[in-house]
């Protein structure tokens, strides 16, 4: 590979001359003169849409980088040889950094600061050959003569001992948008400000506004998940003048608002400024759509969600979008070229996030072939006003007005609440309306179509889409915004479009990275205190003492009191509705972050919350470093709803903290025996420690995040005991066709034991009849099956409430099931089915479940969503046994297990500082309610941890 640049470098021999002005408050402004010179008023600007090379299961991280590299130099030639001048790659360009902090660090390289120094590598190869990507790259931009911007990481050392923000690991480590220039200098870096579960980067500690001046204008940088919020890219645009905003990205749909291209024209069309988007292909994820953007004249050339093939898109754009004389606009000057690139293909189906959270606000189903009206929800207002050509353009469709205002009780536990204001008209698929179609055959028009509202904020941002979510064009439809002191006045109307529409909306949505805004956020700061505080009509009461007001000192320790029940959320995927009542630390008095650890010994004599929930069932949870637990005798935990039980006696549990084996490159059969290797090894050392009861977590054999098809290839059709008796050991001839299914069976049957594992269940459906049923002609679940002692199937449940999983079907209606065992009444619920009354709650309440068998795969939120703290705040608040088995993957937050025996508590758990699979097997009785159980007694008490020497990760805990 170096000796392949060391040759690109000889090959070019241009000469450069640059100046470098730093300015204040973090602003990164570059100058450089170029002999690239613009033909007029316009440019020509470049974009790929990129499907990553490689197999991270088999390929060297140096080798899959060289595959991308070699993808990324035929692009940039094609567009050379096409007049651009300049191209942007898509986020992750290089590789996927999704594979563990260690490893990323191998490849991530330390990228010279163009703020501190003249750096051009391709000019002194032998200097920069440390750092090949980099050397490449600028080697690159200078052979084909036009700017380069690419995606990747960038790695640069700190001391841990004199910066108490430096990783453990003594570096930093970002997710960064590297841009050089046509002599092959480095003009910009900029590191990703808003990370999103990419827990092997940081985010920067001031926050970076980097922008570069060329002969085509001033040039912003941002990155994915940036554009929703104000910093960097709208203050780029108002205060430093950027008139065009490069975005890499690697973005997913959100049907029917938050397609990539939806998101990108409503920012380019909202800032007014050209935005050159290149976006990854992989439809499986969703992600696909890049475009070039002219400002407030909309896209001039984009791709879309049939697209099979890597594209590079070209087009002639203003260098000042806001220029209407620029002659790129005039019509028969418009220039724009799509290059596919037929070897550079997927099979994979395009997959979406289909639910958009609608409840609690105003939906309204349009009947009449004409109306105008308005509605409210929560101060925020909506003008509706439409005609169609015809009042049968109506007939057989499902098309809705949607006004939500999440500004008021915003959410509190989820990692980016939205605070959103929308006005939309967009359809279902059905009257339901929770699903939305990306393609129509139905030939609605309308003559016309107008949403005004008074917005909140000055920032809005309009999209139109119709079928294969191809944008509306420009030409079509008028967006006006009348800025106001104290908001905006916003009309978005469309005429005279003779395709179907698929969405219409215009939305302020900007994201508040502290959950607490909006709520009552108090700091502690006296010896003892007793307060009363409410918020939305929710009061709760706090009583303390510390030992010592020593003990406050060089603390943050705040007593937080949210009501999430108003005003909802709408666009994410789980929205919770929450009434808290809490206490806890924060490290600093910003209150952004929450610490796993203090050397601070804060002792509370006494500590009391009391309020009245709106609901019979609260989860109550205390955590002390480490997220270990606080045992339960140090706490007290009343519910005057809650009922007593009867007595029985004990049974011997066993949970299993698994380190999933396989690659999900490598092929799914080896996979999933690899991890039913495992499995024996656990079910048989369960047994020889005399368990009753095994439990796997959630995608134990084989994680299901690669593409419906693919997953289609290894679920099973599981037989139902509800139809019949199935024993798959005793008859495995039978039942060969699944072998995971047999192989657990005869695993049940070897040990003896009840054995609950996760994965995928499979059965056709007729497309004719069934409206549901999905396009491949069947549906897919994740689902838990129990085995019993003898090896039949004896209880299989279907998740109802999926979360990121594409690949899976809900099922048609709540499933309630649970199963007799000499020890009691055992039932199913799986992940985030935890957070919601059905099923787990009302199968203790209405059937009489008496211990929740509970397959997991829980990435922690802190500081009150650890997955030990939900596992026990449920098991104690419906007095219950919890048998809580986790999958252990450290770097995605995922880890915490446990033996949870209802009202008592925690018997076993595993701990945050774990790097090994673990065996957790505890006694427990079979009534959690009966005080006089045995094995509740002190000298009874049984429970062990057995560790696995052979199953461990160096991955680096990482959180929400």
């Amino acid at each position: 590979m170096f000796n392949h640049l060391l040759n690109m470098a000889k090959e070019s021999h241009l000469k450069r001359f640059d100046t470098l002005e730093v300015d204040d408050e973090n602003r990164d402004r570059v100058s450089s003169s170029t002999n690239c010179e613009p033909k007029s008023d316009c440019f020509r600007a470049a974009v790929f849409e990129h499907i990553l090379q490689g197999n991270p299961s088999t390929d060297e991280p140096s080798i899959i980088i060289q595959k991308n590299l070699n993808v990324i130099k035929q692009a940039a030639i094609k567009a050379s040889e096409n007049g651009a001048n300049i191209l942007v790659f898509p986020e992750y360009c290089l590789i996927d950094p999704m594979i563990g902090r260690k490893t990323v660090a191998a490849f991530t390289e330390t990228i010279p600061d163009p703020r501190h120094g003249s750096h051009n590598p391709c000019a002194k190869p032998l200097e920069y050959k440390s750092i090949p990507a980099t050397l490449a790259l600028s080697c690159l931009a200078k052979e084909t003569h036009m700017y380069i911007v690419a995606d990747y990481g960038d790695r640069y050392q700190c001391n841990i001992t004199s910066d108490p923000k430096c990783p453990k690991d003594g570096h930093y480590m970002h997710d960064t948008a590297v841009a050089f220039d046509p002599n092959g200098a480095i003009v910009a870096k900029y590191h990703k400000s808003h990370t999103w579960f990419e827990f092997e980067y940081e985010t920067p500690p001031p926050q970076e506004f980097v922008y570069f001046d060329t002969p085509f204008g001033r040039m912003g940088l941002q990155i994915c998940f940036d554009i929703w919020f104000k910093n960097p890219g709208i203050k780029n645009v108002a205060k430093y003048g950027v008139q065009t905003m490069l975005f890499p990205t690697d973005w997913f749909d959100e049907l029917p608002l938050q397609s990539a291209k939806q998101v990108q024209e409503s920012w380019a069309v909202a800032n007014r400024v050209n935005l050159l988007a290149a976006n990854l292909l992989d439809p499986q994820m969703g992600t696909l759509g890049s475009g070039i953007y002219a400002g407030q004249n909309g896209a001039f050339v984009s791709t879309n969600i049939t697209t099979k093939t890597s594209k590079l898109l070209i087009a002639d754009i203003p260098v000042d979008s806001r220029n209407p004389s620029a002659s790129c606009l005039k019509p028969d000057h418009r220039f724009n070229k799509t290059i596919s690139f037929e070897t550079l293909k997927t099979d994979a189906k395009y997959q979406m996030i289909d639910k958009m959270y609608t409840k609690g606000h105003s939906l309204n189903k349009l009947t009449a072939s004409e109306g105008s009206s308005v509605v409210c929800d929560s101060g925020f207002c909506c003008h509706l006003n439409y005609s169609l050509k015809s009042v049968d353009d109506l007939k057989g469709q499902s098309f809705w007005w949607f006004v939500g205002n999440t500004t008021i009780g915003r959410p509190i536990v989820l990692v980016y609440p939205w605070c959103v204001e929308i006005c939309a008209v967009f359809r279902c698929v059905d009257d339901r309306c929770e699903s939305f179609p990306t393609h129509t055959s139905y030939q609605t028009v309308f003559k016309w179509l107008r949403l005004s509202a008074t917005f909140s904020t000055n920032i809005t941002y309009p999209s139109l889409t119709t079928n294969d979510l191809a944008l509306v064009p420009k030409q079509y439809w008028v967006y006006e915004n009348r800025q106001q002191i104290n908001g905006s006045e916003v009309r978005l109307e469309l005429n005279n479009y003779d395709k179907p529409l698929l969405a219409m909306n215009a939305k302020y949505q900007m994201i508040d990275k502290m959950y607490t805004k909006g709520h009552s956020l108090n700091k502690l700061t006296a010896i003892e205190g007793s307060s009363v505080v409410c918020d939305s009509g929710f009061c709760c009461h706090l009583n303390y003492s510390l030992k010592s007001v020593d003990d406050l000192k060089g603390q943050s320790f705040w007593w937080f009191v949210g009501n999430t029940t108003i005003g909802r959320p709408i666009v994410l995927v789980y929205p919770v509705c929450t009434e808290i009542c809490a206490v806890f630390r924060c490290v600093d008095d910003r209150c952004e972050s929450f610490p796993t650890h203090t050397s601070h010994q804060t002792v509370f004599k006494w500590l009391r919350l009391s309020a009245t929930f709106s609901t019979n069932t609260t989860f109550p949870s205390l955590t002390t470093n480490d997220l270990a637990l606080v045992p339960k005798q140090y706490w007290v935990y009343e519910n005057q709803q809650q009922i007593n039980g009867s007595e029985s006696d004990c049974f011997r549990a066993a949970v299993f903290e698994h380190i999933p084996q396989g690659h999900r490159h490598e092929e799914s059969s080896l996979v999933i025996q690899k991890n039913l290797n495992v499995y024996k090894q656990m079910a048989i050392k369960a047994s020889e420690n005399g368990a009753n009861i095994l439990v796997f977590p959630e995608y134990g054999l084989i994680d299901p995040m690669t593409s419906r098809k693919t997953v289609s290839a290894y679920t099973e059709t599981i037989p139902d005991p509800r139809h019949g008796s199935h024993n798959p050991c005793a008859k495995p001839l039978e039942y060969k066709s699944i072998p995971a299914t047999l192989a657990l069976s005869c695993l049940a049957k070897q040990t003896h034991i009840y054995i609950v594992a996760g994965y995928g269940d499979r059965y056709q459906c007729n497309i004719t009849f069934d409206p549901k049923c999905p396009k491949d002609g069947h549906y897919m679940h994740d689902s838990a099956v129990a085995f019993d002692p003898n090896g039949a199937i004896v209880a299989k449940y279907h998740k109802t409430h999926l979360y990121y999983e594409f690949e899976y079907d809900t099922p048609s209606e709540a499933e309630y099931a649970y199963f007799d065992t000499p020890f009691g009444r055992m039932g199913l619920q799986i992940c985030a089915d935890i957070s919601y009354k059905t099923p787990g709650t009302q199968n203790v309440a209405k059937n009489g479940v008496q211990t929740m068998l509970f397959p997991t795969d829980w990435f922690d939120e802190l500081p009150l969503q650890s997955a030990k703290q939900v596992q026990e705040s449920w098991a104690v608040a419906n007095r219950v046994n919890l048998l809580a088995a986790n999958l252990l993957e450290p770097q995605m937050g995922t880890v915490g297990s446990g033996i949870y025996a209802g009202q008592n508590g925690a018997i076993v758990t595993t701990e945050i500082t774990t790097k090994m699979s673990k065996l957790l097997i505890a006694d427990i009785p079979v009534d959690s309610r009966n005080p006089s159980a045995s094995c509740l007694k002190p000298d009874h008490r049984f429970n062990k941890t057995i560790s696995f020497e052979t199953l461990k990760t160096d991955a680096k805990y990482q959180m929400i």
